[in-house]
């Protein structure tokens, strides 16, 4: 599963096996994260969309928060 997480001023992507175990273990510490979106994907789905964003890129896997990054993912 692919997610999109929003923490203030960045997003991250990801992937993870377990949505619901990853997403309550990030926000013990966390807690202006938001998860903004999820959808069905494989870790090669996850590098895809790494590369597309690119531009976007802030630090390893997270990005500026800007609607571009949103759109691709």
């Amino acid at each position: 599963m692919l997610y999109l997480i929003e923490d203030r001023d960045y997003l991250k992507i990801g992937y993870t096996k377990d949505i619901n175990s990853r997403w309550k273990n990030y926000q013990l510490h966390n807690c202006y994260a938001k998860l903004i979106s999820t959808k069905e994907g494989s870790r090669m789905d996850e590098i895809k969309l790494h590369d597309l964003c690119k531009d976007y890129l802030y630090r390893g896997e997270w990005y500026y928060n800007c609607k571009e990054v949103k759109d691709i993912f």
